[in-house]
């Protein structure tokens, strides 16, 4: 009978205590995994709150929201689980067993008013009202818009604003280029160009407002300026006039137009581009019909957007076809929009026959061009009280004389701008990314195109405001002033980055 030694049992008692250590040890990275993802997630659900809540704050009254001092530093303290005071709990959906929500208060950043929103992820056992209990936190400041553009309806940047034959402007003009009229040319308000070479008027053209600007002043002819002139430079003027026919203020030189156009809290449209196009990138997959569309080629003839997307009517067979499948996504962070709205992403746009209807609110994203108007029809139209457009370009705008959008109102009965476009315009050709309005179009509109050049002409008529970098109207073209770009008769929007701890951001819209 051999002598039993045990040696099998301790082989066997060492591989499981191998297998344990090996099994032990991924359950705790697979816990640290589940962790680091969770924390990620409720970083983001913060940053989502409060993109939501900048985006509701930066219009809103907020004067009885609290002072919290320097921004900066309640930031900091926030992050660290010390502030002191707390505002109203805004709640927004529920995600699972989580609360998400944000808080607003007033705050000063270099003594200039701001507002700070801080988005927050707490648990259900979470008081609401402790700005210190969160399970993630993301903080913005937002510059606080200025009242002195609420009443600026034409806006330019260097490049000015030019009117020529017997163009017309029904509101006032503010740019950091020159302003030029000529010709039988008019503007019904006031003028202040931030250039050095100021307002010139020829021609038999006038202005029946206020002209203000650190530069020089021109007049010519038979023009003539109805309210006060004030100027860092020259006042030039026919020799016919006398000092009873004008009340000029000349070359006093304390004109400071510091900041001028930099103020007016509109958002930077390509910052803004770049947070939607994040937002809706998967929507760029031929999954959802993503391609160069184009409306109005036999037989699909009129377009619809509706709540599934971009739908086409085939008059051979008489039914409806989805053409772009669209996707309800949340478009808080955009200007003047707020909750969920239909978003449709296209290559490239062309409407030239027929209808196209908006039956929904929807944000129409165009990688390239955008045109409409461009045969027959009227072109667009809105039913039902939530019908309204977004639309981002990145290429050219152009709208034709199909588009007649005369009768409807700037805002929808929701309150909501009824068409808005962003164009984003060509930071590589200068003669790229322009907006025209041509022919005989009636264009009822919000365009916000800081970066392009914006020409109405022909008899083509432009109702609502309008921001560009260079400004032109001819023929017989006209500019009515309808609400404002720097409110919900405006916009507001957000951006920034943060972590699953704490983090903090900048609204973009004042860089």
């Amino acid at each position: 009978m051999h002598k039993q030694k045990g040696a099998a049992l301790v082989v066997v008692l060492a591989l499981l205590a191998g297998a344990m250590i090996v099994g032990v040890s991924g359950m705790q990275g697979s816990l640290i995994n589940e962790r680091l993802a969770g924390n990620y997630r409720a970083s983001v659900l913060a940053q989502m709150a409060a993109e939501s809540g900048a985006a509701k704050a930066y219009f809103a009254d907020m004067k009885k929201a609290p002072r919290v001092g320097p921004c900066e530093k309640f930031r900091e303290k926030v992050i660290d689980k010390k502030a002191r005071s707390s505002s109203d709990y805004f709640s927004l959906p529920k995600k699972n067993k989580i609360s998400l929500g944000y808080y607003a208060f007033n705050c000063v950043d270099n003594e200039k008013e701001r507002k700070v929103v801080v988005g927050q992820v707490k648990s259900q056992s979470m008081d609401k009202n402790n700005i210190n209990e969160y399970v993630a936190s993301f903080a913005y400041t937002v510059r606080v818009p200025s009242d002195d553009n609420a009443d600026i309806t034409v806006v330019s940047g260097e490049e000015g604003v030019e009117l020529e034959g017997s163009a017309k402007v029904v509101g006032n003009i503010k740019t950091l280029g020159e302003v030029e009229l000529d010709g039988n040319s008019s503007v019904e308000g006031n003028v202040e160009s931030g250039d050095e070479d100021g307002v010139e008027l020829e021609g038999s053209s006038s202005i029946s407002g206020n002209v203000k600007t650190p530069g020089n002043v021109e007049i010519s002819g038979g023009s003539k300026v109805g309210g006060e002139i004030e100027a860092g430079g020259d006042i030039e003027v026919p020799d016919r006039w006398n000092d009873d026919d004008i009340n000029k203020k000349e070359g006093d030189g304390n004109i400071d137009y510091d900041g001028f156009i930099s103020s007016s809290g509109l958002p930077d449209v390509r910052s803004l581009y770049k947070l939607v196009d994040k937002h809706t990138r998967k929507l760029k997959s031929p999954i959802y019909g993503y391609d160069e569309i184009e409306v109005g080629d036999y037989p699909r003839v009129d377009g619809y957007f509706e709540d599934e997307g971009l739908k086409v009517f085939n008059k051979k067979s008489s039914k409806k076809e989805l053409l772009v499948e669209g996707d309800k996504l949340d478009v808080s962070y955009i200007p003047c929009l707020d909750g969920e709205a239909t978003v449709v992403r296209i290559e490239d746009f062309d409407q030239y026959n027929g209808i196209l209807e908006v039956k929904t609110n929807t944000v129409l994203v165009v990688d390239d061009d955008f045109t409409l108007g461009d045969g027959g029809g009227k072109s667009l139209v809105f039913s039902g009280e939530e019908a309204a457009l977004t639309v981002f370009v990145t290429g050219e705008v152009e709208l034709h004389s199909a588009l007649d959008m005369r009768g409807d109102s700037v805002i929808n009965e929701n309150g909501q701008p009824r068409l808005v476009i962003y164009a984003l315009g060509d930071e590589d050709d200068d003669d790229g990314g322009d907006v025209e309005i041509s022919g005989s179009a009636h264009v009822v509109a919000k365009i916000y195109a800081p970066q392009s050049k914006i020409e109405i002409e022909g008899s083509s008529t432009l109702t609502g405001a309008i921001w560009g970098n260079e400004v032109e109207l001819s023929g017989s073209s006209s500019f009515t002033a309808a609400g404002s770009l720097t409110s919900c008769t405006g916009g507001s929007a957000s951006a920034g980055g943060g972590t699953s701890g704490g983090g903090t951001g900048e609204g973009f819209w004042w860089h």
